[in-house]
């Protein structure tokens, strides 16, 4: 408001952790709140947003962290996909105009290395929530090295070893 000295925002330079170097933060208020860093290049250049000690090229922290891809020449709820760190997993998806209102995990990898693709929650190594589609063309091959192959219909098939097969579902 008018009259008010107190910082809204600043900008920042000082020296590094040897002395020498120097550091450029970003300082921001939210409404009400104090005055944080949000935002740092260190004397590697590397850029931390969310972090003082960043250590990679960019290095973004916080809870649920975003990064957000968005191309204003789409139509509109096709522009904006997502990167994102939650609770371990690594989530891709994609997102509407208002942002999280429909958020969809188009890719997980969860904790365990288990493989989602349009699953949020994968079970197995490789988890497809839809149909899936191998191959290109006559003479491509799904090789299944041991186990089962189980699909859903009520008659079962026997397959031996490099014999080929095909039949309809």
């Amino acid at each position: 408001k008018a009259g008010d000295n107190i910082d809204r925002a600043w900008i920042g330079g000082f020296r590094g952790s040897s002395g020498k170097a120097g550091q450029l933060t970003f300082w921001t208020r939210t409404s009400g709140g104090n005055i944080t860093e949000t935002v740092r290049i260190n004397e590697n250049g590397n850029l931390g947003i969310g972090t003082t000690t960043p250590n990679w090229n960019l290095q973004a922290a916080g809870a649920r962290p975003f990064f957000t891809l968005s191309d204003t020449s789409s139509a509109a709820n096709l522009k904006h996909w997502f990167m994102s760190s939650q609770g371990g997993n690594f989530y891709f998806g994609t997102s509407s105009d208002a942002y999280a209102t429909s958020s969809v995990s188009r890719l997980t990898i969860n904790t365990n290395g288990l493989l989602g693709l349009a699953s949020s929650s994968p079970s197995s190594l490789l988890t497809v929530n839809g149909n899936a589609y191998l191959g290109g063309g006559a003479g491509d091959i799904l090789t299944v090295h041991a186990g089962t192959v189980n699909y859903p219909m009520s008659a079962t098939s026997t397959i031996k070893d490099n014999t080929i097969y095909s039949w309809t579902i």
